[in-house]
């Protein structure tokens, strides 16, 4: 069975070539997670740096409410995921996009 991380929506932008930060940033809208409805955080910073920016359409209340959006879109959003050693579990991130 494939793992979350190997199933790829066909037809969307983001996976169909090499990863970098200017095809994070345009690629598609994007999804915001933000209890208060604010479509940029400090997920904005990285690009910026850049002179990126994110093209944010809309904002989820919450993290699990912004997956289902995601499913159902071809936004691009936050995905959080949690590495594994042998001493601690660490937060780490990682991008989640709808296919259509």
């Amino acid at each position: 069975m494939a793992g979350h991380h190997e199933r790829r929506p066909s037809g969307h932008p983001l996976p169909a070539g090499e990863p970098t930060p200017e095809r994070y940033a345009t690629a598609a809208g994007h999804l915001n997670v933000s209890r208060r409805g604010k479509l940029h955080g400090p997920v904005d910073a990285a690009p910026a740096e850049l002179a990126l920016e994110r093209r944010v359409v809309g904002s989820g209340g919450t993290f699990p409410a912004s997956l289902l959006v995601l499913r159902e879109s071809g936004l691009i959003g936050p995905a959080w995921h949690f590495r594994h050693d042998a001493t601690r579990r660490t937060p780490g991130c990682g991008t989640a996009y709808g296919s259509r």
